[in-house]
């Protein structure tokens, strides 16, 4: 896994502002129903035209000689909230696509579309420019824009305002990450991109590799990884953005099993074939420390990563086993399926233990109960914080990436407990979509005491296989523009 190539990939195109009606051959216009007869062009001068946009929200135009342009994209702007707007974006871009390569554009805005409206708009826009694939086939490749110039009395790229722009860059790297098949991002391979991120900038950077994970008693991660060719490594990186107060500190964790096979629970066809992408949380909580390193916020957060493939091997671990966690507490394998939460219980407990953060957030796929009790468009969020809930709530407003809260109970609590160890990775329950919650609950003994914590379970968001809203087909990238409006909300109030 190449760090820089990866970086270059995805990078957004030149983008420019002008104020005035520029020409290109491609154009698009973008305009409220109120304000057809301050379209540029006349491009909705008539009647039949005004009717059919109506119908059909976005129409294709060609021009004639003297016209300005060649081809004229025309969108009837109705969105009102950000996620409709977001939408709006896409759908553009969609349309645009869908006829062909088109490298330069023009996007022309009615002067009543707000500029705080246009960058949600071409967060959209450039999210559902990207797609994955390794075809060599000629003409199989990403159509991806070059230039974008941006057409509004008062808009104009660049600063604080844009932030939701750049953010759309590195949820393209996330899904750049996630979406890697496991023969190349392997646990050494995903390694070395952090070892080439830190390097890159600058930043602090520890990891333990193999059997030095069990001597220092990470036992849960060694454990899950020991059964595959590759050894398991856990990584930590930090940024220091705001020096002067270095015990104001945030920790983002996040799950990557590089593949998971399900290990002696071995996972069915049907069920394991996109298992390349269960390392999607620890992609989100890279791609979020990418964007804050980037942007240069001033906050200090560090981030704990696992990758891991749960295969089968002769020396895989067992249903039955009983580990001994990071923290103390002994586990009772139930399933060796259930592989995330152990890497996760041990991952908390080290950043916990060795960098005292205030404030710990993670990302994983971890459930498919939660895709039953929520469905794919939202994620669910166990939380000890009422405050760190609101905070995440505004910022899942700001973003249009939604959530839900859920509950643990103590009837949760107690069904991860087994009469042989303190507690069982897989305690059978009857109803299976309460799934969640106890995997939740497992987390929670793994919080340390004045340790604000959410836990955020994506396996349905995150794993959007559609080419719905912005997706593109694969791993999402969901929950990364959260966490940098998190982020900038905090860094600002800091």
């Amino acid at each position: 896994m190449d760090f820089k190539q990866i970086l270059s990939k995805v990078q957004l195109p030149k983008i420019t502002s002008c104020t005035g009606c520029a020409t290109s051959e491609n154009i698009a216009v973008i305009v409220p129903e109120d304000d057809f007869d301050g379209a540029p062009f006349k491009v909705v001068a008539d009647n039949h035209i005004r009717e059919e946009l109506k119908k059909n929200k976005c129409i294709q135009l060609y021009g004639k000689e003297g016209d300005g342009y060649k081809k004229a994209w025309v969108c009837l702007y109705a969105a009102k909230t950000t996620r409709e707007i977001i939408s709006a974006g896409a759908d553009l871009t969609r349309a645009v696509l869908h006829k062909g390569k088109v490298t330069d554009i023009v996007l022309h805005f009615s002067e009543k579309i707000s500029a705080e409206h246009i960058d949600q708009f071409l967060s959209g826009f450039f999210l559902t420019n990207h797609s994955w694939n390794e075809k060599t086939s000629e003409g199989s490749q990403l159509k991806r824009y070059e230039s974008v110039t941006v057409c509004h009395k008062t808009w104009k790229y660049g600063g604080d305002g844009s932030f939701q722009i750049d953010a759309a860059n590195y949820v393209l790297f996330g899904r750049e990450i996630a979406n890697s098949r496991a023969n190349k991002a392997t646990p050494s391979s995903m390694l070395k991109l952090c070892q080439d991120l830190a390097k890159a900038y600058n930043l602090d950077i520890e990891y333990i590799v193999g059997k030095d994970l069990e001597a220092k008693g990470l036992n849960l991660i060694y454990s899950v990884g020991k059964g595959a060719s590759e050894p398991p490594c856990l990584v930590v990186l930090r940024y220091n953005g705001n020096p002067s107060k270095p015990e104001d500190l945030y920790s983002l964790v996040g799950k990557g099993v590089c593949f998971d096979a399900g290990g002696l629970n071995i996972k069915p066809t049907g069920s394991m074939e996109e298992m390349y992408a269960d390392k999607t949380g620890a992609c989100v909580v890279l791609s979020t420390f990418l964007g804050i390193v980037e942007k240069k916020l001033p906050i200090n957060v560090v981030v704990g990563v696992f990758w891991v493939e749960n295969k089968l091997g002769s020396d895989a671990y067992r249903p039955s086993d009983i580990l001994t966690s990071y923290k103390g507490l002994t586990i009772e394998i139930g399933n060796t399926d259930a592989e995330g939460r152990l890497c996760l219980a041990d991952t908390m407990s080290y950043v916990q233990k060795n960098y005292k953060p205030h404030t710990l957030v993670e990302f994983s796929t971890l459930t498919g109960a939660c895709v039953i009790a929520l469905g794919f468009d939202k994620a669910g969020v166990w939380t000890n914080s009422d405050q760190l809930w609101a905070d995440l709530s505004q910022a899942s407003t700001d973003a249009a990436e939604l959530i839900w809260r859920m509950p643990i109970t103590d009837e949760d609590r107690e069904n991860t407990k087994t009469k042989n160890a303190d507690l069982g990775n897989a305690v059978p329950q009857k109803f299976n979509a309460s799934g969640c919650n106890r995997a939740a609950a497992f987390l929670e003994f793994f919080v340390e005491q004045g340790v604000n914590w959410a836990h955020v379970d994506i396996a349905g968001p995150g794993l959007f296989f559609n080419d719905k809203y912005t997706n593109c087909g694969g791993a999402s990238g969901y929950g990364i523009k959260l966490m940098l409006n998190y982020f900038k909300r905090r860094a600002q109030s800091s």
